[in-house]
């Protein structure tokens, strides 16, 4: 069973030439607990979004990990605003064995 930890979220603005930036980079670190149950990071992702696009991280498989959605909004005072979605996902029980 993969069980992850969101612990930091951080945007940064890039901006060009424009008083409002419209590009964010989105990183995430995500940690879990190794054999001796202490903290490890698992997955530092980032990404690049544009402002108000909604932008999905995923880490671990298919079946079992994080789903991560963010979608970042700089506002006119140059702060931004995050809405943020975290699902878990566990890998389905494995199939009995039979006798």
């Amino acid at each position: 069973m993969l069980r992850l930890l969101l612990v930091l979220l951080a945007a940064t603005a890039i901006a060009a030439d424009e008083a409002v930036p419209t590009h964010l980079k989105v990183k995430a670190s995500f940690t879990r607990l190794d054999k001796d149950g202490k903290p490890e990071i698992y997955a530092e992702p980032t990404v690049i979004t544009v402002d108000g696009k909604q932008t999905t991280i995923r880490v671990g498989s298919a079946d079992e990990g994080v789903v991560f959605t963010v979608t970042p909004k700089v506002n006119q005072d140059g702060t931004l605003t995050l809405e943020a979605d975290l699902e878990s996902r566990e890998a389905p029980p494995a199939p009995a064995a039979a006798p």
